[in-house]
């Protein structure tokens, strides 16, 4: 180098090693860079679009969630018009039997005022008969 006047320390220096190197990869990027950019397009259209890929995941399920809810929710509905009907059946049940006891009760209320007013009479009666042999005596 010393016969193009330029001093060898220059050349070597840190600095210039470093200038050299960037400008190398810079040529080389400017001139591979088509095929570099042709190989990394694919890579890097993924690379974007994965945000989208995740609100589409995401959007899908919510949808599924949205689908399997409403199943769950006509499906608990379907249970909770078994349950009303069986409780209605039961309820009629119980209040037929409720009229039932009712009537029974009725029933046997009434004979209970029956036997009493006969065993009132034959009370009576028998009172009558004491005081009639008690005078007899």
């Amino acid at each position: 180098m010393d016969e193009l006047g330029i001093p060898e320390e220059s050349t070597t220096h840190p600095a210039v090693v470093a200038a050299g190197a960037c400008a190398l990869i810079v040529l080389i990027l400017v001139f591979a860079g088509r095929r570099v950019a042709a190989t990394l397009a694919p890579a890097w259209e993924w690379w974007q679009s994965r945000t989208e890929r995740r609100f589409q995941r995401q959007v899908r399920i919510e949808a599924a969630a949205r689908i399997l809810n409403d199943e769950r929710v006509a499906m608990l509905l379907e249970r909770v018009d078994g349950l009303s009907a069986e409780i209605k059946a039961q309820r009629e049940e119980l209040l037929a039997q409720r009229d039932e006891e009712r009537a029974r009760a009725d029933h046997l209320e009434q004979e209970l005022v029956i036997v009493r007013s006969r065993l009132d009479d034959a009370l009576n009666e028998i009172r009558g008969l004491k005081r009639a042999s008690e005078e007899v005596q």
